[in-house]
């Protein structure tokens, strides 16, 4: 599956990734070496704490890097509004209680539950996925399913 992602999300990592390429490890790196001059390592409590976190820094750069390694962009996409895909928003009802909700479906690291913006990915939007105004979904949660129905399809910018 490719990696779906906005630009703004890719901004975000990259941002974060530059930021402790040039600033956090030139930083850490700099205060181990001081903690280094002065004397026997095995108990040097800065020295060790500096190693830990320069360590924690570059498992964090390699995951970052991970996570837009590959990407496509979902702003760049032509995204058919006919049927339900990434880079929608799709207006749902509740068939019994004729409650509307909206989801949009962008990639994993546009996720804000908050907003209803969800993953690709999430079981919720692989039951949206390839339908369209009109088909009705099933969602079940531990203790019951809902039905909804598909109102409307629109591009994810959209309002």
């Amino acid at each position: 599956m490719a990696n779906y992602m906005t630009r703004a999300s890719f901004e975000r990592i990259y941002e974060e990734l530059k930021q402790i390429q040039e600033k956090d490890i030139p930083q850490i790196s700099k205060a181990k070496l001081q903690a280094a001059q002065e004397g026997d390592l095995s108990e040097n409590a800065e020295y060790i704490g500096c190693k830990e976190k320069l360590d924690q820094l570059h498992a964090r750069y390699a995951n970052l890097q991970k996570r837009i390694a590959g990407v496509s962009y979902i702003d760049d996409l032509k995204i058919p509004c006919s049927v339900v895909s990434v880079g929608t928003k799709v207006e749902l009802e509740e068939v019994e209680k004729k409650e509307k909700i909206t989801y949009t479906l962008l990639g994993s690291e546009d996720v804000d539950l908050e907003k209803r913006i969800i993953s690709i990915s999430s079981p919720i939007a692989k039951s949206m996925i390839g339908k369209r105004v009109g088909d009705e979904i099933g969602m079940r949660t531990e203790e019951i399913e809902k039905k909804y129905r598909i109102l409307s399809i629109r591009h994810f910018r959209e309002n």
